[in-house]
């Protein structure tokens, strides 16, 4: 793949599964120009930069509506031998699911790094966009606004003009305003092994379930919890629900936030939501000034998310730093760091 892991096994390191490259619409910095080799080879290697320069051991790229940051990344790493990638990088992408709600509501799919190009397209080719029951594509999503009246299309874009013509136009207002259906993402979600999918559902993040009105909407609040893997959430009191920790202030719901996600823990996460290289691993901050860091206790394979989420009390910690890791600094003399074995000198034992 071009890109190294540590095999250290299963210890707690930082990582920030959502990311954005220059290839989503927004990206704040030079986008990438498709089919322009310079634009690209200075885009990917500015991206990879970043991610090694970051303390982040894993990312997961959550462009809009595209895997074609993550493929183009691979494909510059394949092409390019003498590059290294010292850390893990997986498929993602964010989407915009139609729901009844007086928002647009977000919602991220993560997927295994084994998955082929080939596969990655396959997935995408089975969601389908809201009104236009079309594949997402770019070409799709830029048929939308044809399909707008003018009023709806300037609330989008309050800089509309119906006689500009220029390149693109389209499909910016397309980015903005499209919908993909829960069905088809529930049959592209189907269709690919349970270990190489994960759905990750927004709580107190951009377009997060926070903001439905359960008592309004309660079937739309249970789908979507019933149907998360895990959630990106920054909220302490939201990490002790999703991870089951009984509280003074929970105790009298919690029983009920268990039922709402399917009767089991989920673990929760919190990423950087970077639109800009320098952003790569920097993760939000709390009221007291503290990083809401995503730990995870896991080898840096799809395999490591997925026994995340078999223990998702034990395996997550977000905040500046785990507990235990904590410790072992401070009193770095009293714990191990490594151990070796050796024959003594003369020894007639052999290695087996």
């Amino acid at each position: 793949m071009g890109w190294e892991m540590s095999n250290r096994g299963a210890i707690w390191r930082k990582w920030d599964l959502h990311i954005h490259t220059p290839v989503s619409f927004t990206w704040r910095g030079d986008k990438i120009k498709k089919g322009n080799t310079e634009s690209e080879d200075k885009s990917y290697r500015a991206t990879i930069e970043a991610m090694n320069a970051s303390d982040a051991e894993a990312f997961a790229v959550m462009d809009y509506w595209t895997f074609d940051g993550f493929i183009g990344l691979r494909r510059f790493l394949l092409a390019n031998p003498d590059v290294k990638l010292t850390k893990t990088v997986f498929p993602g992408m964010e989407l915009r699911v139609e729901a009844p709600v007086a928002f647009r509501m977000n919602i991220h799919v993560l997927l295994s790094e084994e998955l082929s190009d080939q596969d990655l397209g396959d997935f995408k080719s089975k969601i389908t966009l809201a009104m236009i029951n079309r594949p997402l594509s770019d070409e799709a999503i830029a048929s939308i606004p044809e399909k707008l009246s003018v009023d709806k299309i300037r609330h989008a874009d309050p800089r509309y003009d119906d006689h500009d013509d220029t390149p693109g136009r389209n499909l910016t207002i397309g980015h903005e305003v499209a919908l993909v259906t829960r069905e088809s993402l529930d049959a592209a979600v189907a269709s690919l092994p349970k270990e190489k999918v994960l759905v990750m559902v927004p709580f107190d993040t951009y377009g997060g379930l926070q903001d439905v009105n359960w008592k309004r909407h309660p079937l739309v609040t249970t789908v979507f919890m019933f149907m998360a893997h895990l959630f990106e959430a920054r909220h302490p009191n939201y990490h002790n629900l999703m991870q089951g920790r009984v509280t003074e202030d929970n105790k009298q719901y919690i029983g009920n936030f268990l039922k709402s996600m399917g009767g089991r823990c989920k673990p929760p996460v919190s990423g950087s939501d970077a639109h800009r290289h320098a952003d790569y691993g920097v993760f939000p901050k709390d009221q007291h000034g503290d990083e809401r860091c995503t730990w995870i206790k896991a080898d840096t394979t799809f395999r490591g998310i997925l026994q995340l989420c078999n223990e998702p009390a034990r395996r997550v910690f977000i905040g500046p730093e785990p507990q235990k890791l904590k410790l072992v600094r401070e009193r770095s003399t009293k714990y191990i760091q490594s151990l070796t074995v050796r024959t003594k000198p003369g020894s007639t034992l052999t290695d087996n």
